[in-house]
């Protein structure tokens, strides 16, 4: 997941697959496109190449990665959370 998250953060979409917490952050057709096992190597092939053939579908997922990225840190942040609960009192 952390090479994820670093290729997301730099706007590069992504071809997961569907283990353990990825799907927590890769959401398929937003900002990554998933394939469902890990060793179904013609779907890799296959979605790897819809991205390359497809340069507004790879636009689209580059924004959507580096959107995501900066959204969940920065509501993950101490500080953010904190300045948000302090504009409720």
């Amino acid at each position: 997941p952390r090479t994820l998250l670093e290729a997301m953060s730099c706007g590069i979409p992504s071809v997961v697959s569907d283990v353990g917490d990825v799907t927590y952050i890769a959401k398929d057709g937003y900002n990554s496109l998933i394939v469902n096992s890990c060793v179904d190597v013609n779907s890799f092939r296959m979605k790897i190449s819809y991205l390359l053939d497809n340069k507004d579908k790879y636009r689209q997922i580059a924004t959507n990665s580096e959107v995501s990225i900066r959204d969940h840190y920065q509501s993950n942040d101490p500080g953010f959370v904190w300045s948000k609960i302090l504009d409720y009192i």
